[in-house]
This record gives C-alpha cells, sequence and structure tokens, in this order.
C-alpha cells in the first residue's frame, strides 16, 4: 500500500441531515427495525409476499452515519479520551490500545488487556508514551530556556543562555555555570613591585559575576588580551568568591597594556 492509496477523508458524517432514528440494542419481536444484535432482523430478508417487512431506511442511515463519524474522528488524527462506560461495554480496553488524556496533553498506551482503570487516575497498566518508549527527560526539554530544578532533578529546559551588565553566562541543566566577561577598558602595568623583580602591576580590578554561583567557589581562568606592550605579561588572581573575582595585569615592562577578563566555571545549584 501506498500513501497514494488513501481514502477520500468525510468532511461530514454520512446523513448529517437525513431521517435517521437510534439503533436499538436488541430487535423487537416481529419488527423489522434494525438493532447492534441482529444488525437487519430476518423479517426484511423475506419477500413481502410473504409477510416480509423491508428494511427501514432510517437504520441505513443511523448505520452509516455512526460508521462514518468515527471513520471521520480518525481521518483527522483526533485520538479518543477513557470512557468509563464504554470501557465497561466492552470487557476493559485491550493491550495496545491508545488514549489522550482529559487535558489532551498526555498520550497512554495499555498494556494489559481487559483494563477498566482509568489512566488519569493513575490506572494500573496504563503507561505514558515517553516513558513507554524510553525516551528520557531531555526528549521532553527544550534545549535552549530556562533551566530549572526541583530537588536537584532538572525540570526545565536543557541550556540557558543570558547576559547582563555584569558578563555572559551559559547554564546546563545538570547544574554547571559557566560566566565570562571581558572589559573594554585597558588595564596598564604603572605600578613597579619594588625590589629586583622588575615587574609592574596594574590596578586590581573587581569582577562581579553575572550569576551567582553556589556551592564550590568557581574555577576562574584569567584572560589578558594585550593592546600594547609587549608579550611579557600574565594575569593575576587576587581573589574570587562565589559572587565575583578580582584580577590584576602584571609584565616586566612597564605600562603594558592589556584587556582583563575571565572564565568561571562552577554550579549554579
Amino acid at each position: 500500500m501506498n500513501r497514494t492509496d488513501a481514502p477520500s477523508k468525510q468532511p461530514q458524517p454520512f446523513a448529517i441531515n437525513g431521517q435517521r432514528e437510534p439503533i436499538l440494542n436488541t430487535t423487537p419481536a416481529g419488527d423489522n427495525t434494525a438493532s447492534y444484535a441482529l444488525g437487519f432482523p430476518p423479517i426484511t430478508m423475506i419477500l413481502k409476499s410473504a409477510g416480509g417487512l423491508p428494511p427501514k431506511g432510517q437504520d441505513m442511515n443511523q448505520i452509516l452515519y455512526e460508521l462514518s463519524a468515527i471513520g471521520r474522528w480518525f481521518s483527522a488524527g483526533a485520538l479518543n479520551t477513557f470512557d468509563s462506560s464504554f470501557s465497561a461495554s466492552i470487557g476493559g480496553y485491550p493491550s495496545g490500545s491508545v488514549l489522550i488524556s482529559d487535558s489532551g496533553s498526555v498520550i497512554y498506551i495499555n498494556t494489559t488487556d481487559s483494563n477498566t482503570t482509568n489512566p488519569n487516575s493513575s490506572g494500573a497498566g496504563w503507561v505514558n508514551l515517553f516513558d513507554f518508549l524510553s525516551l528520557k527527560s531531555a526528549a521532553k526539554a527544550n534545549i535552549v530556556g530556562t533551566v530549572s530544578q526541583s530537588g536537584g532533578v532538572p525540570t526545565g529546559a536543557i541550556i540557558e543562555r543570558g547576559s547582563n551588565s555584569n558578563g555572559d553566562y551559559t547554564k546546563f541543566a545538570d547544574g554547571t555555570l559557566i560566566c565570562w566577561f571581558t572589559r573594554t577598558v585597558e588595564s596598564l602595568t604603572s605600578n613597579p613591585s619594588g625590589g629586583t623583580t622588575n615587574l609592574y602591576f596594574s590596578t586590581e580590578f573587581v569582577f562581579t559575576f553575572p550569576v551567582t554561583f553556589v556551592g564550590t567557589k568557581p574555577t576562574v581562568l584569567p584572560s589578558a588580551p594585550l593592546s600594547t606592550g609587549g608579550t611579557s605579561s600574565w594575569t593575576s588572581i587576587r581573589g574570587s568568591s562565589l559572587t565575583g573575582a578580582s584580577l590584576a595585569l602584571i609584565s616586566n615592562v612597564q605600562n603594558a597594556a592589556a584587556y582583563l577578563g575571565y572564565t568561571a566555571v562552577g554550579r549554579w545549584f
């Protein structure tokens, strides 16, 4: 079978405005009314001259209406919700049945035969589609969005990317937090160290992280892209905390210029 073999879809049930009568469960004795038990009864299959009665057009319209209404529903790709009365009438849903929750946000698959329990009430035998397919929580999370957690279990997006006046940051669902920032103002090694070291220091600058870390202090990796003054320059970490770090530029050249910056790695939960 190919996709081109798909039948035409029904925009509305057959005989929606025609004459119809509800189909009975059983046909009264000697009556020509159709029922679910007999279909069209034997009397409608006997010649009229021999005492038979013709089938009722209203019954035909009703039967085709019900069947085409079901076909229309599934042609639209719609799923059914749990129906306790229907469940009881068929002796419970068979294994492999698929229902959608009352809220329309969860799909359930039934794993047991004759199941009359309600999946909306954690009924036995019903499994969330994601669990049934063994999909992990990442399959239900946005790749980029707002990360969150509850009791150490990620509940939001996988990655959160943001920035503010203190720098840029990336939060990961596992609790990893990375912050970084580079100044646009040069730091100058204008302060001699004294003694015989022939080293020069810039004024210490205190950076505030764009997001506060938690737990152990983050690992701070300083950087200092050179502006002028040769290549013999490096950075010194003067202090760090969960909220920020202080850095200074060191060089063996007086008034060497560089842009102090850092990358800090730690945790947000």
